[in-house]
């Protein structure tokens, strides 16, 4: 976790360098765009760059309420990902190949987080039945326990964090975001634009 030092730091270089509000920063980097690349229309850019910076920002926060569990942040949604999917009837477990797809991180990446879980008994590797090439991960009871009495206080301090938002302005950013990842998975699925000359409503 980060200290207070480090944080005050933080958010008062964020400030030196917002010194132009919103709007002031919109025009100087439209001008930008156009004058150096000749480029009219750099709202996708600037969707890109403040989706960055908001999910960069929310998992910064996300990790630091997690480090009295003596977990990490991926760690917790590893064991998160796992209790839905026990709950929803999937009691074989998922492959480490498909955690590290779903979770966007590397292959070693994943077998480092799997084999810290694994020392603090809150996972099981087990041989799948069908392929004994392949191994699956599954809750352990400590690990079903874990998330039954931290995912509460979790779910609470996500919703404090996003307060901000009106609970109508959640629901119609969450159906925003919901429609931006399906076009994104279709065009890393089909490498191609499915819906192009279609209209979007």
């Amino acid at each position: 976790m980060p200290n207070s030092s480090m944080c005050y730091d933080f958010k008062d270089n964020l400030m030196d360098h917002m010194k132009l509000d919103h709007e002031q920063f919109r025009e100087h980097f439209k001008e930008i765009l156009q004058r150096r690349f000749n480029i009219s229309d750099g709202s996708g850019l600037e969707l890109l760059m403040t989706m960055h910076r908001v999910a960069n920002l929310s998992n910064m926060f996300d990790s630091q309420g997690q480090e009295h569990e003596g977990l990490s942040g991926p760690r917790w949604w590893l064991l998160l990902r796992l209790f839905f999917e026990e709950e929803m009837g999937n009691t074989d477990g998922l492959t480490p190949s498909f955690l590290s797809h779903s979770q966007r991180v590397s292959k070693n990446t994943i077998s480092a987080l799997l084999r810290g879980l694994e020392e603090q008994g809150f996972i099981n590797r087990i041989m799948d039945a069908s392929d004994l090439r392949i191994f699956r991960i599954q809750l352990t009871p400590a690990g079903r326990e874990m998330i039954m009495r931290s995912a509460p206080g979790r779910i609470e301090s996500l919703n404090q964090l996003y307060s901000v938002l009106s609970h109508d302005e959640r629901a119609s950013l969450q159906q925003i975001l919901n429609k931006l990842n399906q076009r994104l998975m279709d065009r890393h699925c089909s490498g191609k634009d499915r819906s192009s000359g279609n209209a979007e409503g």
